[in-house]
């Protein structure tokens, strides 16, 4: 189950998650830290914080920031010389994921991943700026991800990250898409575009949107299932 943050007992959760990855990291400058409130950030002000629950139990976090033009809002110009390109209207950050230990290597992230989309057509933008690190980089390529060329290291984390672009209208309408990435991802944003009336579908389209939604249900079936066991 996927939410938006909107209580401090929610948000003290995301910084849970947060606290529990970063400290993991070998490479981290957070290790030994324990105050939650070291965990968050100015960027936090102007961003929607996400959160993913398995049942009660929170499992996965992850933020779209909005910089509305303004190079001081942008978490990545700070972190790298960004160019003007990525700072117009039609760009948000998404940064912050964070998954437990427990359930990495499962569809906590395609599930992030989704929510993050789904969010960021609703508020209206095309683009996805996404910073990665080097193991992660071929799993965004192969979901639709475009890779920047463009590296720089995190204060925090100690890593070396890749900036990564998503084109959401090239998502959409399948454009350099693998089919698999097409059914996993992209048909839960064409389900909810043509329900609510925004986008019309023909019949392949409609039978790839319901199979890709059987996908992802199945997905979620084999999580909790896992889970269980």
């Amino acid at each position: 189950m996927g939410q938006l943050v909107t209580t401090e007992e929610s948000t003290r959760q995301c910084l849970e998650l947060r606290k529990t990855a970063y400290t993991r990291k070998l490479t981290s400058k957070l290790s030994g830290v324990e105050e939650i409130e070291q965990f968050k950030d100015q960027f936090d002000a102007h961003s929607i914080l996400m959160l993913i629950k398995l049942g009660t139990k929170p499992i996965g976090t992850g933020r779209i920031l909005f910089n509305n033009g303004d190079s001081s809002k942008s978490e990545i110009a700070r972190l790298t010389d960004l160019s003007n390109l990525f700072l117009d209207g039609g760009h948000v950050e998404a940064s912050r994921f964070a998954t437990h230990h427990d359930y990495r290597g499962r569809d906590v992230f395609l599930l992030m991943l989704y929510l993050t989309f789904k969010l960021s057509l609703l508020a209206q933008y095309r683009y996805i700026l996404i910073d990665c690190e080097d193991h992660l980089l071929p799993v965004y390529k192969k979901l639709g991800g475009k890779e920047l060329g463009v590296r720089f290291s995190h204060p925090l984390e100690g890593v070396i990250l890749n900036l990564i672009q998503f084109d959401l209208e090239g998502l959409i309408l399948g454009k350099g898409v693998r089919l698999l990435t097409r059914l996993v991802v992209a048909t839960p944003l064409l389900k909810h575009l043509h329900e609510a009336g925004l986008l019309q579908l023909n019949p392949y389209r409609r039978v790839l949107v319901s199979i890709g939604c059987g996908i992802s249900a199945l997905q979620e079936f084999k999580m909790n299932l896992q889970r269980r066991m």
